[in-house]
């Protein structure tokens, strides 16, 4: 990926990973899975709320999606957000070439 594309998925994920409501998302979606109500009724959310904020999760593959009979369960993608931290990590310090 060349270094524009590079830095604008780190500022989508920048932008994403600064919001307190998706933080606490991911931090309850690291613990267990979740499906969206059982996640609103736990962080005192409407459920429009948490439709919302998980879209925006979804969308940047910070979270997966996997359905079960009729609801659908939410679990935080460790792996991805471990490699965009790493990725911010590494553009922000990244020495002169």
């Amino acid at each position: 990926m060349d270094e524009s594309k590079e830095e604008d998925k780190v500022i989508d994920l920048a932008k994403v990973l600064f919001d307190r409501t998706k933080i606490k998302i991911i931090k309850e979606l690291n613990q267990q899975p979740q499906y969206g109500f059982g996640l609103a009724k736990q962080l005192n959310l409407s459920s429009p709320t948490i439709s919302y904020h998980i879209s925006k999760l979804s969308d940047l593959g910070l979270i997966t999606a996997q359905r079960n009979e009729n609801k659908i369960f939410y679990q935080a993608n460790q792996e991805l957000i471990e490699e965009a931290l790493k990725s911010m990590s590494d553009m922000l310090i990244a020495k002169e070439r």
